[in-house]
């Protein structure tokens, strides 16, 4: 299968705006390096792109899909595409999603993680025929278009199950209901964080939850966590939750 590198596919430039240029309800999208799309009243580009994040603190660079006018901040990546028959925008948007987690490990820099001119070159892309690209991005986006929809029907049951909640426990609240402390009802436990310096620790078939996953959560349920662990990271935790319960 022939094959091209990135910065072969595309013409690469930046933006020129400070990440403070956005304005709340402005007329076009402003993209910058966090994941949320800000807003602006002036635009500099009017085509279709890529929008690659150039800097993250934790090196989670997030890439986007835009067709118009937009405009964007100095360390963000436009890509846009020199030739359109030899490869589309969607094909190598989905193609770059599974490139992330690889930028992410070959960012430079330390206290902020950023990519250069070097790391993007190295990336080489696939390049099966073109219906063949245009079929695996139809596929791609139509599961996007679901997952999208999943996500905005679980809001709306949110706050479905919010208004009920209200409406139950606290405007018809009765007088004779009985109040106990939380420790009454449940079981309350701490966690206890395997070494991130023993590699047989991590990457295993258990989901492990962290302060950044709750943070981060988007709904009221947890189907994944960002980071799993081992049996021999669950009898580590195990073992730490023991000693600090001794402890006590």
């Amino acid at each position: 299968m022939n094959q091209q590198s990135l910065l072969d596919l595309v013409n690469l430039t930046t933006g020129k705006l400070n990440s403070n240029a956005a304005v709340e309800g402005g007329d076009y999208p402003f993209f910058t390096c966090s994941p949320e799309t800000l807003a602006i009243d002036q635009f500099s580009f009017d085509s279709k792109a890529l929008l690659l994040a150039g800097n993250n603190a934790e090196g989670n660079f997030c890439l986007k899909y835009y067709e118009g006018k937009f405009d964007a901040y100095q360390r963000t990546y436009v890509l846009t595409l020199n030739d359109e028959s030899v490869t589309t925008y969607k094909y190598l948007f989905y193609f770059l999603k599974t490139k992330l987690l690889e930028l992410k490990n070959n960012s430079a820099g330390s206290a902020t993680k950023f990519l250069t001119l070097s790391i993007l070159r190295d990336i080489q892309i696939p390049l099966p025929p073109l219906p063949e690209q245009k079929a695996i991005a139809s596929v791609l986006s139509s599961l996007d278009d679901k997952i999208d929809l999943l996500h905005r029907q679980n809001k709306t049951l949110e706050a479905m199950a919010e208004t009920l909640f209200r409406q139950w426990f606290i405007e018809e609240a009765k007088e004779d209901w009985e109040e106990k402390a939380i420790g009454e009802i449940f079981t309350i436990k701490g966690g206890g964080t395997p070494s991130t310096k023993e590699p047989s620790y991590w990457d295993g078939g258990i989901a492990w939850t962290s302060p950044r996953d709750l943070s981060t959560a988007t709904s009221i349920y947890m189907f994944s966590t960002e980071r799993t662990i081992t049996e021999a990271g669950l009898a580590k935790v195990i073992q730490v939750c023991v000693k600090a319960l001794k402890t006590r």
